[in-house]
């Protein structure tokens, strides 16, 4: 099997030519207005009652041709299916190692070729295949060898041609073939992060368009490459948000706790944050971007006390609200949404955007007790 390395090429000292890269600004009245609305439609969840509606650990989501939601339960090794409405049509998979069984579920996408549903387990080295239905089609065999199980963040993509996208553990993304043959892989430009709390850092994703999107968090530039093989850069205007002294006090404290932990050397938290925090691709190749905005400080309960004892944590009491700047992929910004605050997380970096398509986003929520709920949200011009 011959395997592609594909390196993202930008206007830097390392050697590109300034007409690679075409910069598009994304500072354009917002098509969604000055304040988008977030209106709630759904809510799937439960801290008890009915089996069918209590959600274990989210892992993922994924929404059918029609509307159904499949969500993942990464701890009960199964999708979990509800209708448009949220009445609960059944469950798809179970954990094994069978034909249509799960490990450790990480990931359910559709195929926007025929509709069907895909779920990636990697501990079973399978891609499963299922109906729109919940009917089990097939699994391809995916060698997996050298790629991070990470939890939390988007680790698989699929594309409009059905080729499907894993992240590895160095920061790449391996490009597969709808047979599960690795064709290519697509790198970010080498840079390691600095510092652990609130971290300096390149990220990357992979579109459903086909093309890896990137960029460095201490500007605001996204880089993702334009049909005629250039390097388009699309900047928006930002002013670094500077931290509360207090709260830069404890980052750095935990900075230091944490840095002694991994026998590493801790890193000086500065005076300002990073422009943003991590981003992800949508369902329509949008791009979300998590900003990073003031907090403020809030008490600990007596179970998160307790919960950060247990491991010998520092405590950390700043947080602020989740906040994405939507920017089309050819760079047209479409707005700035603000989820509200009720959703009991301690930090912004806690909340997991699942899906969005159309004027519509669903996230990760949990309560009190720490149940989990999938929020249904649609977005109204403001």
């Amino acid at each position: 099997m011959i395997l592609r390395v594909a390196l993202l090429l930008i206007a830097t000292a390392a050697g590109a030519r300034a007409q690679d890269v075409r910069v598009v600004r994304a500072d354009n009245p917002p098509v969604w207005g000055e304040s988008p609305r977030l209106i709630e439609e759904l809510r799937i969840g439960s801290l008890d009652g009915d089996e069918a509606f209590l959600l274990e650990r989210v892992a993922g989501m994924a929404i059918t041709a029609n509307g159904d939601l499949w969500i993942l339960d990464q701890q009960a090794a199964r999708v979990r299916r509800y209708s448009p409405e949220g009445d609960h049509l059944g469950d798809v998979g179970r954990r094994g190692e069978g034909p249509g069984e799960f490990a450790m579920p990480l990931q359910v996408r559709r195929d926007p070729r025929d509709g069907t549903m895909l779920v990636w387990d990697p501990p079973n080295l399978r891609m499963h295949r299922f109906s729109d239905a919940g009917d089990f089609i097939g699994s391809v065999p995916l060698e997996l060898a050298g790629h991070r199980v990470r939890l939390g963040l988007p680790v698989m993509q699929i594309d409009t041609a059905g080729f499907t996208y894993a992240l590895d553990r160095e920061n790449s993304w391996t490009r597969r073939d709808p047979s599960g043959q690795v064709v290519e892989v697509l790198r970010p430009p080498p840079a390691r992060p600095v510092g652990i709390m609130n971290p300096v850092l390149t990220w990357s994703a992979p579109s459903p368009r086909g093309f890896l999107v990137w960029g460095r968090n201490d500007e605001y530039a996204i880089h993702l490459p334009a049909p005629d093989g250039a390097t388009l850069r699309i900047e928006r205007r930002a002013d670094r948000v500077p931290y509360v002294a207090e709260e830069r006090a404890e980052l750095q404290r935990l900075e230091d706790h944490f840095a002694a932990r991994r026998d590493s050397d801790p890193s000086p938290i500065p005076a300002d944050k990073p422009v943003w925090a991590r981003f992800r691709m949508d369902h329509d190749g949008r791009i979300w971007i998590a900003m990073y905005e003031s907090a403020t400080q809030r008490a600990e309960t007596a179970e998160e006390r307790a919960e950060r004892e247990r491991f010998a944590n520092p405590p950390r009491t700043w947080a602020q609200d989740l906040t994405f700047d939507v920017i089309t992929d050819e760079g047209r910004f479409l707005g700035t949404v603000r989820f509200p605050s009720r959703t009991n997380h301690r930090s912004f970096e806690d909340i997991e955007l699942l899906h969005s398509e159309g004027r519509r986003v669903w996230t990760l929520e949990r309560g009190a007790f720490d149940e989990e709920y999938v929020v249904q949200y649609r977005i109204e011009s403001g």
